[in-house]
């Protein structure tokens, strides 16, 4: 892990980010661990801070990507990511936790969770969950909430909300609230 640490660490040194784009207690946690390197630590900060590091790029017009799912996935084995409840392959079934879908793995979750789709992952999503759908995903949820960014694709079942901050595809069940940006 300190290895791959690393190479986040020199590109975000490369491309020099100011903290109104790289929030000072992010980049902090950053030089702490940089410091002091705690394996624990940095999968919180990674997970915690996962939409941000895969779409820096894109968001913030730089040149580098700071971190790319396909990394994640060559990176590290399919067990030490689903540790850390990062899937990427197969069907799981997580409740109350902060989840991480990569891939084409399908997601059911339910309980009060937090769920993070990119690629071509989809997440069935209940309860109080929420939810935020990147890239080519595909997320349901019921009576729960949602954002859609980036071509991704959501139904809202029950009394769900979903905000739709681009042009994707989203069906809205009939005591549901999809809100355009």
């Amino acid at each position: 892990m300190k290895n791959k640490f690393d190479i986040v660490f020199n590109r975000l040194k490369e491309v020099k980010l100011n903290e109104n784009v790289l929030c000072k207690v992010f980049w902090l946690k950053i030089l702490k661990l940089h410091q002091n390197f705690n394996e624990v630590e940095c999968w919180q900060l990674m997970t915690e801070n996962i939409s941000w590091l895969f779409k820096a790029k894109q968001h913030f017009g730089i040149d580098i990507d700071i971190m790319t799912s396909n990394e994640i996935r060559e990176w590290f084995t399919e067990e030490e990511l689903n540790a850390h409840n990062i899937y990427s392959k197969g069907k799981h079934h997580v409740s109350n936790a902060q989840v991480i879908g990569l891939g084409d793995v399908k997601l059911e979750v339910d309980g009060h969770s937090e769920v993070f789709l990119f690629d071509n992952s989809f997440g069935d999503c209940g309860d109080t969950t929420f939810v935020k759908g990147y890239d080519n995903s595909t997320f349901v949820v019921s009576d729960c909430i949602g954002n859609a960014f980036e071509n991704c694709n959501s139904e809202a079942k029950g009394l769900s909300i979903i905000e739709n901050w681009t042009n994707n595809k989203v069906v809205k069940g009939p005591n549901s609230l999809v809100v355009n940006r």
